[in-house]
């Protein structure tokens, strides 16, 4: 296993966040992106509509990734960055 994508449930709420990480050896591959946006598409088919995803500042890789997927930083308290992404419009609720 070189690492892992998947969601979880924001505490006792109906959103659900974005996790997602890999071994050092295999970053910058393009790995995060790609299984992060498979998990997304399925996200969106299930009916959701939206989802967070949080990091620290100094994760520029995740950052990166986050960014590349089209999140967007939103304000949010405490020491993580928190981002929100919105189904794309042309997709239809399942």
């Amino acid at each position: 296993m070189i690492g892992f994508c998947g969601f979880r449930a924001i505490e006792e709420t109906p959103e659900m966040e974005i996790v997602y990480g890999l071994l050092p050896a295999y970053w910058g591959r393009g790995l995060a992106t790609e299984a992060a946006r498979a998990a997304l598409g399925y996200l969106w088919e299930t009916g959701h509509s939206r989802v967070y995803a949080r990091t620290d500042a100094p994760n520029e890789k995740s950052i990166a990734v986050l960014n590349g997927l089209g999140f967007l930083q939103v304000a949010s308290p405490g020491p993580l960055l928190t981002y929100l992404l919105a189904r794309p419009d042309g997709l239809k609720k399942a």
